[in-house]
């Protein structure tokens, strides 16, 4: 009977430290690939889309949305396909990440996990990344490896037609130099003042520095270089205000085009506490000679 008991407690401790290891297991820890790849505003020259596999990067996608499409549809269905592609420095790509793949279905008639439609989209898109080709991001002459995203807007109405838009995702971005003659200029939307060098202003240096961004079809930040500064302290603050700003889309021929702007951002202090004054329109942006 005692061997009995003590085989009982034996046992019964055996399962609670086999409890207590499971749970100790911890929570994965995803790696933070934004640190390991680049993005566009931390290299000198930008990823970029080999144009030429256009026509298989669009019948891949097209494929993938195929995979789960809905018929007979009674309203339309808008699906969003945002994918973060890490690209090595052959330009090919290493691991995809799912940054806001969703759809839009207004009939509730439906009975579906869309967790697992996405989940479908995105793996069925990702099966055929293998053979696309991009020409690797430049950092100080050398290959990188540097992301960029992938965001394509598909509506498929009842009536069989469907409306697509691949976003950003195959624009070809002029160079720093480059000329892009538009028919309407990019308008700040949003402008962010940047932080005031500590060191500056315990050593009363003022000055201005000229910011050139490059400016998605969206108007977002792509890239910001400093092109003119009156002192080296005002470049990094300058550029991360510069990469926060928000502008509307420059337009050539009533569509939205990249483009490069200037934003000089004046630093001058004012009093004991000191003031930074920086341009918010564009308007006082300086000619280009």
């Amino acid at each position: 009977m005692k061997t009995l008991k003590t085989f009982v407690i034996i046992l019964l401790t055996g399962i609670i430290l086999s409890g207590c290891k499971e749970k100790n297991a911890g929570v994965e820890v995803v790696p933070n690939l934004e640190l390991i790849y680049l993005s566009a505003g931390q290299v000198d020259v930008p990823l970029k889309w080999e144009v030429k596999n256009d026509h298989q990067m669009k019948k891949d996608v097209m494929e993938a949305i195929n995979s789960i499409k809905f018929h007979n549809l009674k309203s339309p269905i808008v699906y969003r396909l945002a994918l973060r592609l890490f690209v090595n420095e052959n330009g090919t790509i290493d691991k995809v990440k799912d940054i806001g793949s969703d759809f839009v279905d207004n009939d509730s008639s439906k009975n579906y996990d869309k967790l697992t439609e996405i989940s479908k989209l995105d793996k069925s898109v990702a099966e055929k990344m293998t053979e696309w080709k991009f020409t690797p991001a430049i950092k100080n002459g050398k290959s990188v490896k540097s992301y960029l995203d992938l965001k394509v807007s598909f509506t498929d109405n009842p009536d069989g037609s469907y409306d697509i838009n691949y976003g950003d995702f195959m624009t070809v971005y002029p160079s720093m130099n480059d000329f892009v003659p538009v028919d309407k200029m990019p308008q700040v939307i949003t402008s962010i003042a940047p932080h005031y060098p500590e060191l500056a202003k315990r050593a009363g240096i003022e000055g201005t520095a000229y910011v050139k961004v490059l400016l998605s079809t969206e108007g977002s930040p792509v890239k910001a270089v400093v092109i003119k500064t009156d002192n080296e302290i005002f470049n990094q603050p300058s550029i991360d205000a510069a990469m926060q700003f928000k502008f509307t889309s420059a337009e050539r021929d009533n569509k939205p085009v990249a483009v490069w702007v200037v934003i000089p951002f004046r630093y001058r202090l004012d009093g004991p506490k000191g003031e930074l004054m920086h341009y918010k329109d564009l308007k006082d942006m300086p000619r280009k000679k």
